[in-house]
């Protein structure tokens, strides 16, 4: 029945639509019995005829001026055709205005698209009789000579709303004066583009699409340049051209609504040029762009405030966001939460002539709000002009969610005002950025913590530029003197601290803990007040501190050297450490009292912790200095005499204790400790051996703990020089252990060649020679029968023929007791065309040489074997190089730039 019914219906319509309903009557009768209720065969009826009259149609203008409604000013056939098979343009027709028409709005229209002009002229105007509104549900296009305007002077406000694109390479006039416009409105569910190279003038701009998920892409400056008023409702704005578009000219105010985004990804948009604020409901997207918001003066700046369910955000991936004045909630919205992402790209906030009075960068510390950091800078030029009652640089790090994993606070920078004091708000319980306090070098700038701030706080680092100051305390009051930093990573690949200028410490602690190592450098010497080192990976120090209450050995070892110490200032003093925590290089105490003093050092020296404690009184109150380092070297090869009460000395290590004054003395006793390497097995007649600085021993008695591990107090003495080791009593067993003096590994023609040498023995038993491919897990290849006891030179080798590799070597020498003792390791490497030599390998004194089989250069590289790279430098003379500086006793690896494993070789420094 439907199918014959529409048919009959089409068939009449199309020849003669007045008889439709006599056709109707006769599709009825013939399906009577088939339908019994007339009235709904007449209302499907009329749905048909609905149906056909919505398909489109093409409207061709055929005059050279007519009105919208007129049928006489259409042809559905082309342009100029008298003939009409419709009346005007409707919902769902194409509209086309040809060359030498003109046609004027004279109702409110709907239709798909409007194409003005074929190429010459053309023209669609607005009445100035009435308002009236266009929606075009598809596009408008305007082609050259085509014109779309209003030009009347009659106080009216037309409407035209465009659901997709516009593009005009005509002219597209909507602005005859302040009370004779057009608004034009991009709505509906599709995306806009905006192009061509015609003309625009235009008054409001409105975006409003059904949600943020549609855009208007607005590829011309034209366009831009000819908006009066932008309007930011819903859907996304796109500033898609590379220039500068002033956003609302003479308005006070700009705001992106709740469902609206700006997008930025190249050009610059200048935000409220003319007015202080930016109210941000939704969302501003830079990608590539800039966007500058506010007035030269940048009284204000970025106010956000939720208006809905939607969080207002800020998203930087590149390009720039410059805030003449800060980022903070509006007045309207205290507790607003906000949403700021940044991976890359900078910020510069309150850069304004006259600058914010209140916060610069805040984000509500609210639930939801959140603050995540991946990359980029933000800079703070100047602080707020209320200090005591506002807080430059404040993160939702109580309530909110902040995730930091790199990226760069600078608080201050050329332009900024001298004597500046910013201020941040700490949070004890999340990671900021890293802070650099910086400026014009003439320029004091200083960084404080937020008014009466108590909290702890933590920072990825912390830069400190030249005549710049980091206080820890309070900017307003002295509250929070003793709060704790935690830096928890670097800033430039190795510095977590870097001080060119002054750290004010007050009475707080800074802890160093990271998942990496971590440096201390700067030209600056830092005054610690706590200083904790809780990083397994190590600090290395490279720059001048001080510690001036407690240096807290929890975790990782501090690698300090004779350029820079760890000191302990007078009223500073150090934990025991342990044996994952201990500084490998040398500490230096400070002593100006009369009153006995109980130093301890918590040192060691590569994987040995040997802490040393100093019990000592001085003459006078003269600051006197003790550096103490401990040195994994021989003893016995310093060459010293021995004294006829004492047998021998170590030949595994011995201290340092250097006095900067040795006439002062009154009494000291030295508790040094020790482990299982340094093989003491009669601890009943274990001593401690000092010089006397003029090449001999001196036995200084001595109560050790226990064998094997432990300690040993000397007895009381009341001068010394620098030296102290353990040693052994004519009477006493302890081995202290074989005296090795050389472990050598070479690839000859179809194997490796091992030796290794002694000087004297004491109850050894034999050696255990062990092979790796990983350096960490090895074999025993061989267990060789030692001398025994000896003081004669023993040589040993093995040859090991089953290598492909580069292999690792370490002996296992064992005493009659049972008692044993590690050698170094060694790294023999597999290659067929060796491009470098290291010698002599390995060196006694850690002085060494690389001869290259080429003269190419090359970025030499040298670690240790737990992957520490070593800072060295070196000079070259034609294709050998030498270091500027000697290496610690270890294994170590030599790589060049090139990465190849035939140019990697293996150095082995025992240094006295």
């Amino acid at each position: 029945f439907l199918h014959m019914c529409f048919q009959d219906v089409i068939a009449v319509f199309l020849n003669d639509s007045s008889c439709i309903f006599t056709s109707l009557s006769h599709s009825i009768k013939q399906m009577r019995q088939h339908l019994r209720n007339f009235k709904k065969l007449f209302l499907l009826a009329l749905l048909l005829q609905f149906t056909l009259k919505a398909g489109a149609i093409n409207y061709y203008s055929r005059t050279a001026s007519g009105f919208w409604t007129s049928p006489g000013s259409w042809s559905t056939v082309t342009y100029g055709d008298p003939t009409n098979t419709g009346t005007f343009p409707k919902k769902g027709d194409l509209v086309f205005i040809g060359d030498g028409h003109r046609i004027v709005m004279d109702m409110n229209a709907v239709c798909a698209s409007v194409i003005v002009g074929q190429g010459a002229s053309g023209q669609l105007e607005f009445s100035n009789y009435l308002s009236f509104t266009i929606t075009i549900a598809g596009s408008l296009t305007i082609n050259n000579g085509g014109i779309v305007n209003y030009s009347g002077n009659s106080s009216r406000t037309h409407n035209m709303f465009v659901s997709r694109h516009i593009t005009n390479n005509g002219t597209l006039d909507l602005f005859s004066d302040n009370d004779d416009f057009v608004n034009l409105v991009f709505n509906s569910s599709v995306n806009s583009v905006i192009s061509g190279i015609g003309t625009f003038e235009l008054n409001n701009v409105t975006l409003s699409k059904n949600n943020r998920s549609f855009i208007m892409e607005a590829q011309v400056s034209t366009f831009e340049n000819a908006i009066r008023n932008l309007i930011l409702s819903s859907g996304v704005y796109i500033h898609a051209n590379s220039n500068t578009f002033n956003m609302t000219s003479g308005a006070s105010s700009v705001t992106i609504g709740t469902n609206a985004i700006l997008r930025v990804p190249q050009g610059v948009v200048n935000a409220a040029p003319d007015g202080d604020y930016l109210y941000l409901e939704g969302g501003i997207e830079i990608n590539g762009g800039t966007v500058v918001v506010g007035n030269a003066n940048g009284l204000q700046g970025i106010h956000y405030r939720k208006t809905g369910a939607i969080i207002p955000y800020i998203d930087l991936s590149q390009g720039m966001l410059e805030v003449r004045g800060g980022i903070t909630c509006a007045s309207s919205d205290p507790d607003a939460q906000f949403s700021f992402t940044m991976s890359g790209g900078d910020v510069l906030l309150n850069s304004g002539s006259t600058g914010a009075a209140g916060p610069l960068f805040n984000i509500n510390d609210v639930a939801g709000s959140s603050f995540t950091m991946i990359n980029g800078k933000i800079v703070i030029q100047n602080p707020n002009t209320t200090p005591s009652l506002n807080t430059d640089f404040s993160l939702c790090g109580t309530e909110g969610t902040v995730n930091v994993f790199s990226g760069t606070v600078e608080f201050g920078n050329t332009f900024t005002n001298a004597n500046a004091v910013f201020s941040f708000a700490p949070f004890p319980g999340v990671v900021q950025p890293n802070f650099h306090v910086t400026g014009a070098v003439s320029n004091a700038i200083v960084l404080c913590t937020a008014p009466n701030a108590v909290s702890d706080f933590q920072l990825l680092s912390l830069q400190i530029d030249a005549n710049k100051i980091f206080d820890i305390r309070s900017i307003a009051g002295t509250a929070g003197d003793s709060k704790a930093m935690t830096l928890t990573n670097v800033m430039d690949g190795v510095n977590a601290f870097y001080n060119d200028g002054i750290f004010c410490a007050r009475a707080g602690n800074v802890q160093f803990q990271s998942s990496e190592g971590q440096g201390m450098g700067g030209i600056s010497n830092t005054v610690f007040y706590d200083l904790t080192v809780n990083n397994s990976y190590g600090l290395v120090i490279n720059s001048n501190m001080e510690v001036g209450n407690l240096l807290q050995m929890s975790d990782g070892i501090i690698y300090s050297s004779a350029t820079y110490p760890v000191v302990l200032n007078p009223t500073g003093n150090a934990t025991i450490g342990s044996a994952i925590s201990f500084v490998d290089g040398p500490v230096k105490k400070q002593v100006s009292s009369l009153l006995p003093q109980n130093i301890t050092f918590p040192v060691g020296k590569g994987a040995a912790y040997r802490s040393v404690i100093l019990n000592l009184q001085l003459n006078t109150t003269a600051l006197t200095e003790f550096t103490t380092e401990v040195w994994n070297s021989s003893a016995r090869n310093l060459g010293f005499t021995l004294p006829s009460d004492l047998l021998w000395v170590s030949d595994v290590r011995y201290f340092t204790i250097v006095p900067s004054n040795t006439n002062n003395l009154v009494s000291a006793r030295l508790t040094l400790s020790y482990d299982t390497d340094d093989v003491v097995n009669d601890y009943m007649n274990l001593r401690v051996a000092r010089d006397d600085g003029a090449g001999a021993w001196i036995n200084s008695g001595g109560t050790a703990t226990g064998n094997a591990t432990g300690s040993i107090t000397s007895g009381t003495f009341t001068s010394f020089n620098t030296l102290f080791t353990l040693s052994n009593p004519q009477s006493g067993l302890n081995s202290l252990p074989v005296e090795m003096i050389s472990f050598r590994g070479k690839q000859q023609d179809h194997y490796n060649f091992i030796s290794w040498s002694t000087a004297s023995e004491v109850n050894s038993s034999h050696f255990e020679l062990q092979r790796s491919f990983d350096g960490r897990n090895f074999e025993t290849l061989s267990k060789i029968t030692a001398a025994g006891n000896t003081t004669l030179t023993q040589n040993y080798s093995y040859r090991d023929y089953n290598v492909s590799r580069s292999a690792y070597y370490r002996l296992k020498q064992v005493d009659l007791d049972g008692a044993f003792a590690w050698s170094d390791i060694i790294m023999v490497a597999y290659s067929n065309t060796a491009s470098i030599l290291a010698y002599p390998n390995p060196s006694s004194n850690g002085q060494f040489s690389i001869r290259l089989q080429q003269t190419d250069d090359f970025n030499i590289v040298v670690s240790d074997m737990s992957g520490r790279i070593l800072p060295l430098s070196f000079h070259r003379s034609g294709n050998e190089l030498k270091p500027d500086s000697a290496l610690s006793s270890g294994v170590y690896l030599i790589r060049t730039g090139s990465g190849a494993d035939d140019v990697t070789r293996l150095v082995v420094a025992e240094t006295e």
